[in-house]
């Protein structure tokens, strides 16, 4: 019988927190003192959408319709609001997250 795969635990939490981000800078704009680039990354297969996101970046860190790739962190917050229920005319609480990306050196 085959011993159970030993876990190793990550130092520190934020390494949990990590994505690489690689795809096509769809724009790019200026807020303030950030560059948020939209960026499509390639789709899973023929038949599917590809996912868009917007990383932040202290710097601008592609060209737009240039190449992206970036190392960046995951972060969020909880998010709430109310919806009526179209069936039976309930009002419920509907609870959700907003995630952000923000690009690390």
């Amino acid at each position: 019988m085959n011993a159970p795969e030993q876990v190793t635990p990550l130092k520190t939490n934020a390494a949990a927190a990590l994505a690489i981000i690689s795809g096509r800078c769809l724009a790019v704009r200026k807020v303030n003192d950030t560059y948020l680039h939209l960026v499509a990354m390639p789709a899973a297969d023929p038949y599917s959408h590809p996912s868009t996101v917007e990383v932040a970046a202290d710097s601008r860190l592609a060209e737009k319709e240039g190449d992206f790739k970036a190392m960046c962190r995951i972060t969020g917050f909880a998010r709430q609001y109310k919806a009526t229920d179209k069936d039976t005319g309930e009002v419920r609480v509907v609870r959700t997250a907003d995630v952000r990306l923000t690009a690390v050196s």
